[in-house]
């Protein structure tokens, strides 16, 4: 990544930075890049040099220090040792403070926003802190079975972006990665590719996005419009007696609250079957006082192109009654030239244990029915990379057991390395009261397929 930007900065892409800002705290693992390191610190063209014997891990703030930058960063990370001279910034719920706004010249979303579910707000903090003129980079997951984080990007969703702000689009390149994204091989992108490129489920590679935006005015951040999605709702075959199976209820006789308005969705007739506009829903837009009152709230590809991700899940949660029914037809894998947003499975078993729902189980939507969509199944899966066929797409169902509110969820993994600042805005739902999420016992799915392969001898 270091040899990636200063060529940008060699090439007169983008001048070299004076103010940066970075969502998310960096380390810098040096070991062998001394090169990289000095090269970085040059192409700023100043006074400044790498010292000869580097610690490692470095933090971002150092490096950028040796480059006589002045360097800021929000996190919500602990930092009682001053390591990272980090703000306490939890964009789940934060909005960037008058004095940083439009403060910096080059904004950094260096794999930090795929575990937080705000996706608006995070978007919207990259651009407020950037200045006129200022540079704005994302290096973010595309595609790939990773199970710590909660999202997949895909390119429509910086063009939109970009589009509805006035951003000058520097640039798409696409990463190979290894091992938690360590950047193997880096080339500008082109759409046709994706033909050329087989798809990973390696917990060790998979494919990442550098998009880079120049803002160009002071205007507020405007959100795009959730665009028309991709799925195939044909493939939902017969979702009636799908429902059946799964519930042991007769859908005709359920009170149903549809999002995302499908033509091609295959609607029984019911008792009452009401319908949505999936950027309505998720702007708030449905009416408060069908608060559960549903049997079954339906997410008929709608979500993955909503940026407002907690208002949109919170809604379908305050929608269903006690005893409902909440079904997603979502992406989980691929690519896609329509949709802004994939999600990890993680995702989902997170919201469910955060929430209480009892998740009855996840299918696969194949050409030819449902297929039990499992840890050990994926690998079985023959998931082409197609530019025509697009996503490959996936049902979760969830039965609501509790009447409490939505609880955001945290990404379990990093919950020990939060700051107890924060604690009081993260919960999990047990019968009659809320408990605070670090009650919870969280090992990585990574971590628990290393132990079944030492178990069986197995150890790689």
């Amino acid at each position: 990544m270091l040899d990636f930007l200063s060529s940008l900065w060699e090439r007169g892409v983008a001048d070299p930075p004076n103010r940066i800002f970075e969502i998310g705290a960096q380390d810098v693992f040096i070991n062998g890049f001394l090169k990289s390191a000095t090269r970085f610190v040059n192409a700023f063209q100043r006074e400044s040099s790498v010292p000869g014997e580097l610690p490692n891990p470095l933090t971002a703030r150092q490096l950028y220090s040796w480059a006589g930058c002045v360097y800021s960063c929000g996190d919500v990370i602990a930092d009682e040792n001053r390591q990272y001279y980090r703000r306490l910034l939890d964009l789940n719920y934060d909005s960037i403070p008058a004095f940083d706004k439009g403060r910096y010249d080059f904004v950094t979303n260096l794999g930090v926003s795929q575990h937080l579910m705000n996706q608006e707000n995070v978007f919207r903090a990259a651009h407020d802190l950037a200045e006129p003129e200022g540079v704005i980079l994302h290096y973010v997951p595309s595609i790939g079975m990773y199970d710590d984080l909660y999202y997949y990007y895909q390119p429509a969703l910086f063009h939109a972006i970009a589009g509805e702000n006035a951003y000058e689009f520097l640039g798409l390149w696409a990463v190979v990665s290894g091992n938690h994204l360590v950047p193997r091989s880096i080339f500008q992108w082109n759409p046709g590719m994706i033909e050329a490129l087989r798809g990973s489920r390696s917990e060790n590679e998979y494919f990442i996005w550098i998009a880079m935006f120049r803002k160009k005015t002071d205007s507020p951040f405007k959100v795009p419009r959730s665009t028309a999605s991709s799925a195939p709702a044909h493939r939902f075959g017969d979702f009636h007696t799908h429902f059946s199976v799964i519930t042991g209820l007769d859908i005709t006789k359920q009170t149903v609250l549809e999002i995302g308005c499908d033509s091609e969705f295959e609607r029984p007739v019911t008792a009452s079957w009401t319908q949505i506009n999936a950027s309505n829903f998720a702007g708030g837009a449905s009416p408060g006082d069908d608060d559960r009152r549903y049997d079954l709230v339906l997410n008929v590809a709608a979500s993955q192109n909503a940026l407002d991700q907690i208002s949109f899940f919170t809604q379908m949660h305050d929608k269903t009654r006690v005893g409902g029914w909440m079904f997603h037809l979502v992406p989980f894998y691929g690519y896609s030239n329509h949709d802004w947003l994939a999600y990890d499975l993680s995702f989902f078993h997170e919201l469910s244990e955060r929430n209480s729902y009892e998740q009855v189980s996840c299918w696969y939507i194949s050409e030819g029915g449902w297929i039990p969509l499992d840890q050990n199944m994926r690998n079985y899966l023959a998931l082409r990379l197609s530019e025509d066929m697009g996503f490959h797409w996936c049902v979760v169902a969830f039965r609501k057991t509790l009447d409490l509110p939505f609880c955001v969820p945290f990404q379990g993994c990093y919950i020990t390395y939060r700051d107890h600042r924060l604690d009081y805005r993260y919960k999990i739902a047990r019968p009659n009261c809320l408990h605070s999420d670090r009650m919870m016992t969280h090992v990585p799915l990574s971590d628990i397929r290393k132990r079944e392969r030492a178990r069986k001898g197995n150890v790689v």
